[in-house]
């Protein structure tokens, strides 16, 4: 419950660790005994850290007449106090008892905003508003996934995979994946090229940090004219397993067997 800081790897949060809180309670005879902090809790308050990132924890005085809890003139004001709202005989569960509810919220237990279940089953990206006017159900699914690039594929196999469908909906319409194929799409013939060691003369993709509406309009409209040499079907062969690949892509011959091309140089 003090810092959230970041793991190493792909989380964007790390662990909570609960405030510091003394290994031992001292009595004012000067006694003191191992700290059962579901019973002595209620005697400490607590505060956000200047820096934001946890909490300080001291006793509170609650003779102060300040009402700020005060022992000494540089204590600090307590903002919550820890341990249970109230002694009801069936007692709290032990995080609430000992933390408080109050602790609890500020650290962001409570009440956490999520989003709805629903949306975890219909995922959509940041431009989806801009491509899906009308808020039809039939158009979740970006143009280039609707079940007519589907051909040989049934009904029900095309509903088991909707949720993937949905999620890599989700992806084509984020404004950043927008910017992607807006560089990729861009004429061969205005990319720069370098020379690569190995693979010889190459040509470099300059990827945009935003695009206009105007812009991203442009890039959907070439997606969606991707349905006019793009289909996508299951494969039973061998032929991915070979070269360790989940899909492939297979060119488009016309009637005289010549390769139709997918874009314009």
């Amino acid at each position: 419950m003090s810092g959230v800081e970041p793991d190493d790897g792909l989380l964007a949060y790390g662990i909570p660790y609960p405030p510091a809180l003394d290994d031992t309670i001292t009595f004012s005879d000067g006694s003191a005994e191992p700290a059962d902090w579901e019973i002595y809790a209620k005697y400490y308050g607590a505060r956000f850290k200047p820096g934001g990132n946890g909490f300080d924890v001291r006793l509170i005085n609650f003779n102060d007449p300040s009402g700020e809890g005060k022992y000494f003139e540089e204590d600090w004001p307590y903002e919550y106090q820890l341990g249970a709202p109230d002694d009801r005989p069936d007692g709290w569960d032990p995080p609430i008892q000992k933390w408080g509810l109050k602790l609890l919220d500020a650290a962001g237990f409570i009440n956490n905003p999520t989003q709805e279940a629903v949306s975890y089953m219909a995922p959509y990206g940041k431009w989806a508003p801009e491509r899906q006017k009308y808020d039809l159900s039939r158009e979740n699914v970006h143009p280039v996934f609707r079940c007519a690039m589907w051909p040989n594929i049934s009904q029900l196999q095309y509903a088991a995979i909707m949720p993937a469908l949905l999620l890599a909906t989700a992806y084509l319409d984020d404004p950043k994946t927008l910017c992607l194929f807006h560089a990729i799409s861009t004429p061969s013939s205005q990319m720069t090229l370098f020379r690569d060691e190995k693979l010889g003369y190459c040509q470099r993709v300059q990827i945009p940090a935003t695009l206009s509406e105007i812009e991203q309009k442009a890039v959907f409209d070439k997606m969606v004219a991707m349905r006019e040499y793009t289909t996508f079907n299951w494969a039973d062969d061998e032929g991915p397993d070979t070269v360790h690949a989940i899909a492939w892509t297979s060119p488009r011959l016309d009637a005289k067997r010549r390769y139709i091309p997918a874009s314009g140089p």
